[in-house]
């Protein structure tokens, strides 16, 4: 009895944490993305992404960020949280128009530490 409950159990996490997943994967609030640099995100159409890029020493993102294709337009960028002495944060705003693929050329006053993200819609 006490294995059947905990199949019961896990069972019923395993089709919640798939239910939190497709609400996640088709929901309209914004995609959040912070952290390492030059990667593939997928979204769908109409959904606002939120990309942070921090810096490490002195230096910025230029904006507008050039944007290839047509799938994503850029919205806003605004410096977030507290500045540390390692440099600042931007969180850069795009919103996914229409189906297809769109590369996102972040360019950085230092060349060397630009990005190059990849955003497929679908």
């Amino acid at each position: 009895m006490a294995t059947s409950q905990l199949s019961d159990s896990r069972m019923r996490l395993i089709v919640y944490a798939l239910a939190v997943a497709v609400a996640a994967c088709h929901g309209q609030g914004p995609l959040e993305v912070g952290g390492a640099p030059s990667r593939t995100l997928y979204t769908s159409v109409g959904r606002e992404l939120h990309l942070t890029l921090g810096t490490v020493g002195p230096g910025a993102y230029s904006s507008p960020p050039v944007v290839s294709g047509g799938a994503v337009q850029f919205v806003a960028v605004a410096y977030v949280g507290p500045s540390t002495p390692g440099g600042v944060q931007q969180m850069f705003r795009l919103r996914a128009v229409a189906t297809g693929l769109a590369v996102v050329h972040f360019q950085h006053t230092d060349p060397a530490r630009s990005v190059d993200d990849t955003i497929v819609v679908r």
